[in-house]
């Protein structure tokens, strides 16, 4: 004896389900205060209501009097409690009184029908909920169900009597608004998601517009690949209520995998009711090494794409988030670091904003009191740390930052701009005061070493003792964590014509 799956309402809160194995039935009610509900009903306010595939619930606090929900289709029918049905076959809509009116008031369409596409107007009257000596305001909610979709609600308050019980339009006062609102019917972007080999039809920029009507965001350019270790999924949200509701659309699955290396992509596209202009991109993981093409929205009329260049030296990263004003044809770009925002020229290490660079040396450890300091001796025998935070070469411009307060992260960096020496990089670390308060237990200390376009590397160093020298870093010193390379490369230039050069590397 099976309770079916494949009922529509399988599974709800507040459900009883109670199986007679003797005559090989069951009966299934929805619990509701000291009632229950059919299957086809939702309880509010301990009351029964029509859940239908489409429901408008007009709900307040309970007052003499009656109130009215009025609702206006899409074919412009309006639907109320003087006229509870329209005479179209294609819109079957139809008002239901809940007891005498004095808290809820229904419009719904029966589960077997399928409600119309297009924009529904939502208005109110009080009625007679203000004639009485309760004359004090009233807050009325609208409630949205529509199958197996999350509820959305509406809510205004009403200070006086409204004066039209068989109107709604948006000048009505009894008005309280649309449903979808705007940019929720998608007739402003269109985003394209290419699940194998994009055709040159989708290509940004100029040949997408023989194609879609409206615009076009380019969040990543990746095949897709299916991955059992990994949860893949395509998916949508939406957040908040009207008239400031958010659509994210959600993308998470492995794009290459090939031996034993894999990359991921997991990101975001965020449109927002109340700024139907704004798009938001957010990369939530992204392997070191992905690559994608052009990123940025198009629009279809004469305006210039919008594009976040892939030439950015930091242009797809995790935790970044890329949003694209289209009425000023801007973006901003900025890096999640825990509750702050970095830029991304910065790195995120342990909620701080550290400086990127060509090459960086961060040290970090757990807060104590005390600060420690990181020491990078240079391929060209150059010391750098605190005491000396820049090196007197024009060859060799590795510099050091002050995170903060010097307690958690220290950092040595070389900016974008410039050319790290090639060879040998000897790493160490002095614990200046980290060990000598009162808490003298062993502090270890990681470095992550991050080179532009190279995966982040690591060191791990457990000390014990406080070490001796600061402005030393040698092999042989106490302070000594390990070596880091950048390699050497042959360059070769063969001049072939007086007009061409064949380089070799």
């Amino acid at each position: 004896m099976q309770y079916s799956s494949q009922e529509p309402l399988s599974i709800l809160s507040n459900m009883s389900i109670t199986f007679d194995t003797n005559n090989n039935t069951y009966t299934v009610v929805l619990l509701c205060g000291s009632k229950t509900c059919a299957m086809d009903e939702v309880c509010i306010q301990d009351v029964c209501v029509k859940r239908g595939s489409l429901s408008f619930v007009a709900r307040w606090s309970r007052r003499k009097g009656r109130g009215h929900i009025i609702i206006r289709t899409p074919l412009n029918n309006t639907i109320y409690y003087g006229k509870p049905r329209t005479n179209s076959s294609f819109d079957e809509g139809r008002h239901q009184q809940i007891g005498d009116d004095s808290q809820i008031d229904n419009i719904y369409w029966p589960s077997k029908s399928i409600p119309l596409k297009g924009s529904y107007k939502i208005c109110f009257s009080t009625g007679s909920l203000l004639n009485g000596t309760d004359k004090s305001p009233i807050t009325v909610t609208i409630e949205i169900r529509r199958f197996q979709q999350e509820i959305e609600t509406m809510t205004r308050i009403f200070n006086k009597s409204t004066t039209k019980l068989d109107e709604c339009i948006n000048t009505s006062d009894t008005f309280i608004g649309s449903f979808p609102k705007g940019m929720f019917s998608f007739r402003q972007f269109s985003i394209v998601f290419c699940v194998g080999l994009c055709t040159k039809k989708y290509e940004f920029p100029s040949e997408s517009k023989s194609e879609f009507i409206y615009a076009l965001a380019y969040v990543a350019w990746s095949p897709l690949y299916k991955n059992n270790e990994r949860s893949a999924k395509i998916s949508y949200n939406i957040y908040g209520n009207t008239p400031s509701r958010t659509v994210a659309f959600e993308f998470n699955e492995t794009i290459y995998e090939k031996q034993d290396k894999k990359q991921y992509l997991h990101f975001q596209v965020l449109f927002f009711e109340a700024q139907p202009n704004i798009i938001q991109f957010i990369y939530l993981d992204v392997s070191s090494s992905s690559k994608s093409g052009s990123i940025g929205v198009l629009s279809m009329d004469e305006r210039p794409m919008l594009r976040y260049s892939p030439e950015q030296p930091f242009f797809m990263l995790q935790d970044v988030s890329i949003t694209f004003d289209t009425n000023n044809n801007t973006y901003t770009a900025v890096h999640f670091c825990g509750s702050k925002t970095c830029t991304l020229n910065e790195a995120c290490i342990q909620e701080m904003c550290v400086e990127r660079g060509n090459l960086s040396f961060a040290a970090r450890w757990s807060h104590r009191n005390g600060r420690g300091h990181l020491i990078i001796r240079t391929p060209l025998n150059n010391t750098i740390y605190y005491g000396k935070p820049r090196t007197n070469s024009s060859f060799d411009e590795g510099r050091h930052e002050l995170v903060d307060d010097g307690n958690q992260v220290d950092h040595i960096y070389w900016p974008l701009n410039s050319i790290p020496p090639i060879g040998s990089y000897k790493v160490c670390f002095s614990t200046g005061s980290l060990l000598n308060g009162t808490d003298q237990s062993s502090i270890t200390v990681t470095i992550e070493i991050r080179h532009i376009g190279q995966p982040i590397e690591t060191m791990i160093h457990t000390f014990n003792k406080s070490t001796t020298t600061l402005n030393e870093c040698l092999e042989r010193s106490d302070t000594f964590i390990g070596l880091y390379s950048i390699g050497m490369f042959s360059l070769n230039v063969k001049f072939v014509t007086n007009e061409h050069i064949n380089i070799e590397i």
